[in-house]
C-alpha cells in the first residue's frame, strides 16, 4: 500500500486527507512502512520509525484506569 485517502466528516462538510507510506522493511516476515506522511488541508507532517515490533507483550497494568484527575501543578 502506498497511499490511503480519506474524508473526515465535520459540521461544515467533509475534509480530505491522505497518508503516504514509504521505506518498507521486513518485520517478522511482513513488510511494514517505516515512514508515514500525513497530509490534511491544514498541515503535513512525517512520522519516521526506527524500530517496529509486532505482537509485543503489554502488561495488564497498562490498561488500568488512572486513580483520579491530575492537578495542573503536578508533572
Amino acid at each position: 500500500m502506498l497511499r490511503v485517502e480519506h474524508f473526515t466528516p465535520t459540521p461544515v462538510g467533509s475534509l480530505p486527507g491522505q497518508m503516504d507510506f514509504a521505506n518498507y522493511r521486513q518485520v517478522d516476515g511482513i513488510q511494514m512502512p517505516f515512514q508515514v506522511k500525513i497530509s490534511t488541508t491544514e498541515d503535513t507532517h512525517t512520522e519516521t520509525f526506527s524500530h517496529v515490533a509486532l505482537n509485543t507483550p503489554i502488561a495488564n497494568s497498562k490498561f488500568n484506569m488512572p486513580q483520579g484527575p491530575v492537578s495542573p501543578d503536578q508533572p
